[in-house]
């Protein structure tokens, strides 16, 4: 079932804004009523575009939050003016009648710029994208679609049919090769520090042979043993994970704020704490079994046979 149906249009031009005594460029659209809706962008002041807003009515427009701030000090945005520039015509005044929150459009890498909007019946254009937001399946829907515009106009021609998820997979790209390649290599330097952290507590441990057996030999039994060397060999690594969790934090925010100009972390947190506590939980594992299954073999030997062998 079609739930709701809008169209838009992308472009750029000089405005002139109420209260705002330079020309501005700022990028606009042309929408149709039902295309916030559609696309689930919320409306903070006022409302929406309606089937009122057409050619003969007063002029309107929409904007987003970061218009707002730009351009209005008060933060009042409602009820002001904004000049449509007529390319056949003269120019017309629009009364600002709904404010939007910020969305992403351009990147998703990019801040949130000022925006505004005029209706598609106040402003119509040659050709627009159609956007159809249904409760079933969106490829399901492209043949209903289809005949729902032939039997409007026979001479409209529909182009470039897709989802919506089938537009943003050019943009996200380079996105995912990212994450994959910076995944893999995230993934391969845990390896290696669970291999360096066992190699090197077990051959630590291996090299305390004769210490264990003259231990033993004076009266230690197998859990004093083991208590002993993962007590000794876990303070190690926290300390070492304590140092590495402040350069951690450190370098990530220089590398967020001054090398990446593409932010490859949307939606995450460069000191997402889940990430850090269990990229340390695997070390701090790791590091036991380094040091539990070489002490409890050490601790297995005779101590007569350790001090010879020694």
């Amino acid at each position: 079932m079609i739930k709701c149906r809008a169209a838009c249009w992308a472009d750029r031009d000089v405005r002139g804004i109420e209260g705002y005594k330079q020309r501005t460029e700022i990028d606009t659209n042309t929408i149709g009523a039902g295309y916030l809706t559609a696309m689930n962008i919320p409306i903070v002041q006022g409302r929406d575009f309606n089937e009122r807003d057409r050619d003969g009515a007063p002029c309107v427009a929409a904007v987003n939050e970061a218009f707002v701030r730009r351009y209005f000090a008060d933060g009042r945005a409602l009820g002001k003016h904004l000049t449509k520039l007529q390319w056949k015509a003269a120019d017309q005044s629009c009364e600002i009648v709904g404010v939007v929150r910020d969305n992403k459009v351009q990147s998703l890498q990019k801040e949130p710029f000022p925006w505004f909007a005029f209706p598609l019946q106040q402003s119509h254009r040659q050709a627009m994208t159609m956007l159809v937001h249904s409760t079933g399946d969106p490829e399901g829907m492209v043949p209903a679609v289809r005949r729902v515009i032939r039997s409007l106009d026979q001479n409209i021609p529909v182009a470039d049919v897709g989802t919506l998820n089938d537009s943003f997979k050019p943009v996200l790209f380079l996105y995912r090769i990212f994450g994959m390649v910076i995944g893999a290599c995230g993934g391969l330097a845990v390896l290696l520090a669970s291999l360096g952290i066992y190699g090197t507590m077990a051959y630590g441990v291996g090299q305390r042979t004769r210490e264990i057996g003259i231990r033993v030999a004076l009266g230690a039994n197998k859990q004093d043993i083991l208590r002993l060397v993962i007590r000794q060999g876990m303070m190690r690594v926290i300390y070492g994970l304590s140092l590495g969790l402040l350069l951690a934090l450190a370098l990530a925010r220089v590398l967020v704020s001054s090398v990446f100009e593409v932010d490859l972390l949307h939606g995450v947190s460069a000191n997402d704490p889940l990430t850090y506590v269990l990229v340390g939980a695997l070390l701090m594992l790791v590091t036991l079994l380094a040091c539990y299954l070489p002490a409890r073999r050490a601790a297995q030997v005779d101590p007569l046979v350790a001090l010879r062998n020694e």
